[in-house]
């Protein structure tokens, strides 16, 4: 667990690495990573049974190592908003938490045998890997909100592409956005999906240079990012055109209580 940290320490020092969505799926990849390495491993030294062996280890211990390495690269994702001291208390936590869970699944399965094994194995990968697919939801949903209320302070930024961002990847959204391919061509829905999801990078990014633990490298390097990203926003509204920005903002009212109940 503690090899896997590091790699995860590595990749927390790129401006790339935003907030803690960003470290659970770095942490999910690099314990599939090892996992695959491990797997290949268990196959090479295995007398029989090599399919049934790889389809069980992909169910159970592959997700197990997932998701240990997933809680790290959470406890390190929480850093990017960290406020005041305590920031060694965070990594510290997610690496104690993924060995623990790594001892109790090791002891867990080593007690067990037959098809008690296999299901227990299967259970506790399936289920760790949907709770962190619960956490990196409700962190979206969190960060959606967040960045909804510093995008709040832009003026070229209605109040209905703010809440059209919060809601990209809903179905009620996506089937608007498939609609619109009909009036304004798919080239122009690929253009108002991407300065969506501009302007929600942009909001991304000025949340994290709130943090007081923001290093001057990291600073200047999403300061330089915004910048381009502003530069490739207004560039997009050009492409699209006067009558497409206004008919974006009424496709998306801020007072129809109906449309957002919905949603």
């Amino acid at each position: 667990e503690i090899l896997k940290a590091l790699v995860l320490i590595y990749f927390i020092q790129q401006p790339s690495f935003r907030y803690f969505v960003d470290g659970a799926i770095y942490g999910f990849i690099v314990g599939i990573a090892f996992a695959v390495v491990e797997n290949f491993f268990y196959i090479s030294t295995s007398s029989g049974g090599v399919l049934s062996l790889a389809i069980s280890r992909v169910l159970s211990t592959s997700l197990m190592h997932a998701m240990a390495s997933a809680l790290v690269g959470i406890s390190l994702g929480l850093l990017r908003r960290r406020q005041g001291g305590g920031s060694v208390i965070l990594p510290l936590i997610g690496i104690g938490v993924a060995i623990s869970v790594h001892i109790v699944y090791n002891n867990v399965v080593n007690s067990l045998g037959g098809s008690a094994l296999l299901l227990v194995a299967i259970g506790i990968g399936v289920g760790g890997s949907a709770a962190i697919a619960a956490l990196i939801k409700q962190g979206l949903d969190d960060e959606k909100q967040r960045f909804s209320k510093t995008l709040s302070q832009q003026v070229d930024v209605s109040a209905g592409e703010r809440k059209a961002i919060q809601q990209l990847g809903g179905g009620l959204i996506e089937s608007k956005l498939e609609e619109l391919s009909a009036s304004f061509g798919e080239d122009n829905v690929a253009l108002i999906r991407r300065m969506l999801v501009t302007q929600a990078n942009i909001g991304i990014l000025k949340n994290n240079l709130n943090s007081a633990l923001v290093s001057d490298r990291l600073r200047r390097a999403w300061e330089a990012e915004i910048a381009e990203r502003q530069a490739e926003m207004r560039q997009i509204r050009g492409e699209l055109g006067l009558y497409v920005m206004t008919y974006i903002q009424q496709l998306f009212p801020t007072r129809d209580e109906a449309l957002w109940d919905a949603l």
